[in-house]
């Protein structure tokens, strides 16, 4: 499942915890393409600049900067 956060989920998110044990920093250019496999954890995506896609299944999400992916 993808989420990106919205002005939706405003009143829900002061309700939830969020834990970050590890992170890292990504600068990509437009043919970077990653296999996402299976983790004993969620990932989280906060894109600065620029745009891409993700692609789950036959489904293409795009993402946006200013957006939280989880």
């Amino acid at each position: 499942m993808l989420l990106k956060y919205s002005r939706y989920f405003d009143g829900e998110f002061g309700a939830c915890k969020l834990s970050v044990v590890g992170h890292g920093y990504a600068e990509t250019d437009d043919i970077w393409v990653q296999e996402i496999f299976p983790s004993p954890f969620t990932r989280l995506y906060f894109v600065i600049d620029g745009s891409g896609e993700f692609v789950l299944d036959d489904q293409i999400v795009k993402i946006e900067p200013g957006y939280v992916y989880v």
